[in-house]
């Protein structure tokens, strides 16, 4: 990422070759899955990590010179076939959510309010009329904190953004975290499995923590929906996912999101 900073200012041209043949091809790989499929889905989920926890990791000159053009071409993409397009975006990126809105983007997932500029309160009054938001909930809280805390901050958070609609709650990370205590990860199994055997028409097999994931606890579940209607399966499945995620709220369970940590080491003179 260092190196491709420097080649803004001194190798533009490679730089925007390089984002230009990539993003391409996520262009060309979108288009082809909308093109068969775009009745079936609802929201253009795209992500990139702009900002860090002190700022965002680009000035809104650059981002909007390399970056934004490349947003915007992916935003067009979606809403051409009548989707609504959700961006991840971890860190401090405040400053640059005009340009994002300016670019058509109809909502931010992701949104961390222990960083700079990512205030619940402010975003709401500043962005909530022109972007959906999801997030803000503090994934190091429901690490941390007790089942009373974390409701507490969870209503807190609630109070602040439900208002006018245009919003949606959810931790500001996906997957459960690595620093997720041991204690938590053995009860996960089996909310898991109460989450599945209190839905209808549901056989549970298992659930189990299966493998260290790059950056999360992967855990894997095994069950059966006991109807072969499409609708019905898709009913089951949205009450399933959001049992999930109640009983991991209650217990104070966060998810992670993917990640990769740099670590830049300087030669001794």
């Amino acid at each position: 990422m260092e190196n491709l900073l420097y080649k803004m200012y001194d190798m533009p041209a490679l730089v925007e070759a390089v984002l230009t043949h990539i993003v391409d091809y996520y262009f060309a790989v979108s288009q082809r899955i909308f093109e068969e499929a775009a009745d079936l889905i609802d929201v253009f989920f795209i992500g990139n990590d702009f900002g860090s926890q002190t700022g965002p990791l680009i000035s809104d000159r650059l981002f909007r010179r390399f970056l934004l053009p490349h947003l915007e071409r992916l935003i067009d993409l979606g809403h051409a076939y009548g989707l609504k397009v959700l961006l991840h975006c971890c860190g401090g990126f405040e400053p640059l959510i005009p340009a994002m809105i300016e670019a058509g983007l109809d909502g931010l997932q992701g949104l961390q309010p222990n960083c700079r500029g990512m205030d619940p309160a402010s975003l709401k009054a500043r962005y909530g009329a022109d972007l959906l938001l999801m997030g803000s909930i503090n994934s190091q809280q429901l690490i941390e904190g007790t089942p009373d805390s974390v409701r507490a901050e969870t209503r807190r958070i609630l109070e602040i953004m439900k208002p006018g609609g245009g919003y949606v709650a959810c931790p500001s990370h996906d997957y459960v975290l690595y620093e997720t205590p041991v204690e938590k990860l053995e009860r996960i199994p089996g909310l898991l499995r109460d989450a599945i055997t209190s839905a209808p028409l549901t056989r549970f097999d298992r659930a189990h923590f299966k493998k260290y994931g790059d950056f999360s606890l992967d855990f894997e579940i095994v069950y059966f929906v006991l109807n072969p209607d499409y609708n019905v399966y898709m009913d089951i499945q949205q009450k399933i996912n959001l049992a999930i995620l109640r009983r991991f709220q209650a217990e104070g369970i966060a998810f992670a999101y993917p990640t990769r940590e740099v670590i830049i080491r300087k030669e001794p003179d």
